[in-house]
């Protein structure tokens, strides 16, 4: 399988909460701070999340650590 045909994944924000190993309402408040963040909203206003989404909140995840470990 190529690159130009990898699967992007949709995951829940619990899913996703999940794999990040912190609490749903830490990704609610990083998408009030960071715009980058831009989930799918679907049926009954649920967040969706894909690849690029994924990415970006491990990025901030990883920076927001490195930065409490710098204190």
């Amino acid at each position: 399988m190529t690159d130009n045909q990898k699967i992007n994944k949709k995951r829940s924000i619990g899913q996703m909460a999940g794999e990040l190993d912190i609490q749903a309402h830490v990704i609610h408040f990083w998408e009030s701070k960071f715009p980058q963040i831009k989930p799918e909203i679907g049926k009954g206003s649920r967040r969706y999340y894909f690849d690029k989404d994924a990415q970006i909140l491990k990025k901030i995840k990883s920076l927001l650590s490195f930065a409490n470990t710098e204190k």
